[in-house]
């Protein structure tokens, strides 16, 4: 039980590898043994804490001289659920959570009878140290999407200075969980790529887990170099890095970084968001595009999406802090980056909105896409991201697909088979590419719908079927194996850490990638039920489903928001009615006093401006006007925007200007008049905004927006 409080101080940089990869094994068996709760990060003797920081000016040599990178950061990594504290409420996150950390191996006689025949049968396991992967390669694009495909990387046999600074067992997500029959377990074991561990922490801070977040995110700032780069992969028991650095890694860590300490509203991790923005900045070149990577001239869409998200999200939280020069320079240099993805990488023609795979690389991959589609609704653009959007679900979709059994070592799968139709998207588009299901693609594709606002429902149903499959564990990454072509992208039917974190994303946190919808625009996720309680369910992405009967009211916001725009996109059934609130407040017996713009059918097939007052809908309105000819009621989602300045209010349907009000307090006072005679009373002037729905028709908000300055 000792070995459970302590603290494993790491070797000296001196002395062999072999003898210090031996001394690591046996400390790591026993701490694995022991389950120790915290897990510390020292700095070897003479070397020093990790404030300095290196210039790098040639980035081809900056690649593997690991001591031009400066020393890591270090840190304490405290242990989290299932070591210590309560489990996550969610099936995949709890799933995700006892993905942290190393494994012991499962070795062939422990296993049941045909499983052991078939491991015996793999003689290139019997050579293989237990626990340390074999020298090997991996596509890039498993662990660093939005490399071009094609590219591999070594994961092992990492240089003794890799893991200086390191106390072992890593605290990382292990990407698989992988059958010990596979003839890819020895070789992928405990490696973690740096991606999904950043993933995955951006899933459990959206989705309200501070402890398993926090536990991830400090393993990886305390792996992170002092110039701010990470390595693609690491191996969790043994501390080997794979010595490659790509600005798609290195962004994903720091925008998870920046999701927690918005998540929490916490400066947490702001220094490590600062390193990482600045190692990105200092490979750009004079396009004002990143290369992948310090010793690659490719240049990736993804990657520079990532970066413009994370300089957006770093300006603001600056801002917040109080240090607004510095958020200045990072929302400019955003612009920049922003501004060359709109020339370089974005095409809009005859066949369709969509985004490059990269400079020069026209291969159609689908994550891009749905990222893609998020970064122009972030920017202001919700038409071309519904565009990108629609290429997107008809360029990439596969039906119809089950998944079989297989023993050939290429497309290996004696684990997972489910006879049926599942349905789900391509990783990529066109002749040559691999044929598969993707895991990842469905949710991704789902955070992207629910971020502009529409239905959702058969992407919820497909990413249902696609979980049921594993029966409690992570989702399978795809529908069959393919690790036989040389060079090619590997997916496996195995239980992946993405395909689990970017579903409880796409469930919990549609303003995930959305940049934060522009610099003074938030996603509205947090609702107080005012009415109707029993008739409300809420979601964690935000939206609202009201159902048919009596009165119902949802509020949020602060009661001293005066001047901004709320926005809803909603779905009303058959006999169903809504409004959207404006400074809304209510008093201690929960009356309401707000103004209301209601798509009101049965008003004249208007829209209709009402004042509450003290819970009393005021009889005269305060402004009408009749929708559009044609105008569609219901199955069919509508947007309603209303601006409130000062003594004025906007109203837009659908993006149209329909409603202008120069003198709110002169209707006010015309309304107050007709309902009280003679009497004085004062119009809403501050307050939080929200939703009212009446009506026996059921009420679906996708979405609501609020946009300040």
């Amino acid at each position: 039980m000792l070995w459970a409080c302590y603290a494993i101080t790491l070797w000296s940089v001196t002395g062999s590898t072999a003898n210090r990869r031996l001394h690591a094994a046996a400390l790591v068996a026993l701490a694995l043994a022991a389950g120790a709760v915290t897990a510390v990060f020292v700095v070897p003797p003479g070397r020093s804490s990790g404030q300095a920081t290196a210039t790098v000016t040639d980035p081809a040599a900056h690649s593997s001289r690991i001591h031009n990178r400066g020393d890591r950061v270090g840190g304490v990594v405290r242990r989290a659920w299932p070591t210590t504290g309560a489990a996550p409420h969610r099936r995949q996150t709890r799933w995700l959570a006892r993905q942290v950390g190393a494994i012991k191996p499962r070795r062939c006689a422990r296993q049941r009878s045909k499983a052991r025949v078939r491991c015996h049968l793999k003689a290139q396991r019997s050579s293989a140290q237990p626990g340390a992967a074999p020298p090997a390669t991996l596509s890039a694009v498993t662990g660093d999407p939005g490399s071009p495909r094609g590219e591999v990387v070594q994961i092992a046999a990492a240089s003794a200075l890799d893991m200086s600074g390191i106390k072992l067992p890593l605290q990382l997500v292990r990407s698989y969980e992988m059958p010990a029959d596979d003839p890819a377990y020895k070789r992928l074991l405990n490696w973690s790529w740096t991606y999904d561990s950043a993933i995955t922490a951006a899933a459990f801070a959206s989705s309200g887990d501070k402890a398993n977040s926090t536990q991830l995110l400090d393993q990886l700032a305390a792996l992170q170099y002092s110039d701010g780069s990470l390595e693609i992969a690491f191996n969790t028991i043994t501390g080997e890095g794979a010595r490659i650095f790509r600005t798609g890694t290195v962004a994903w860590a720091g925008l998870a970084a920046a999701t927690y300490d918005r998540a929490f509203d916490s400066s947490r991790y702001l220094d490590t968001e600062r390193r990482t923005a600045d190692y990105l900045l200092s490979l750009q070149r004079n396009t004002g595009l990143i290369p992948g990577g310090p010793d690659v001239k490719w240049v990736s869409t993804q990657h520079n999406l990532i970066t413009y998200v994370l300089l957006v999200r770093l300006a603001k939280e600056l801002e917040g802090s109080g240090d607004a020069k510095a958020a200045a320079a990072y929302r400019a240099d955003a612009k920049i980056i922003g501004a060359s993805i709109d020339e370089n990488l974005f095409i809009d023609d005859k066949d369709g909105a969509r985004f490059l795979q990269g400079v020069a690389d026209t291969t159609q991959a689908v994550d891009v896409q749905a990222l893609g589609a998020l970064y122009l609704q972030g920017t202001g653009r919700p038409e071309a991201a519904a565009r990108v959007l629609e290429y997107a679900l008809k360029t990439f979709a596969v039906a119809d697909r089950s998944i079989r059994l297989s023993s050939d070592p290429d497309t290996y799968n004696l684990s997972y088979e489910a006879k049926g139709h599942y349905a789900g998207f391509a990783p990529y588009a066109g002749t040559g590419q691999p044929n598969v299901l993707w895991g990842e693609a469905t949710p991704q594709l789902r955070l992207a719908q629910a971020a502009l606002g529409q239905d959702t429902k058969a992407l919820d149903k497909s990413i249902d079927r696609w979980a049921s499959i594993t029966d409690g564990a992570g989702p399978l990454q795809a529908d069959q194996a393919t690790t036989g072509e040389a060079g090619s992208t590997e997916y496996h039917v195995w239980p992946a850490a993405t395909a689990a974190a970017w579903t409880v994303l796409a469930q919990s946190a549609p303003a995930f990638f959305a940049a934060p919808l522009g610099t003074t625009t938030e996603l509205v996720t947090e609702w107080a039920e005012i009415r109707g309680g029993n008739l409300i369910k809420t979601y964690n992405d935000g939206g609202v489903l009201l159902k048919g009967g009596a009165e119902r009211r949802i509020i949020a916001g602060s009661e001293r928001a005066t001047d901004y725009t709320a926005t809803s996109i909603a779905t009303q059934a058959s006999d169903g009615n809504h409004g959207v609130y404006v400074r809304a407040t209510v008093d201690s017996a929960t009356k309401l006093t707000a103004y209301c713009v209601q798509l009101d059918k049965n008003y004249g097939n208007k829209v209709v401006v009402r004042q509450i007052l003290g819970d009393v809908e005021l009889a005269v309105p305060i402004a009408t006007a009749a929708v559009p000819s044609g105008f569609t009621w219901y199955d069919t989602p509508h947007e309603i925007g209303v601006t409130v300045t000062g003594n004025t209010m906007n109203v837009t349907l659908d993006k149209a200007q329909l409603i202008n009000v120069p003198d709110l307090a002169a209707q006010s006072a015309k309304s107050v008049n007709y309902t009280y005679p003679g009497k004085t009373m004062s119009p809403p002037l501050a307050g939080g905004y929200g939703l009212r729905a009446w009506g026996n028709g059921a009420v679906a908000l996708q979405q609501m927006t609020v946009t300040t300055g």
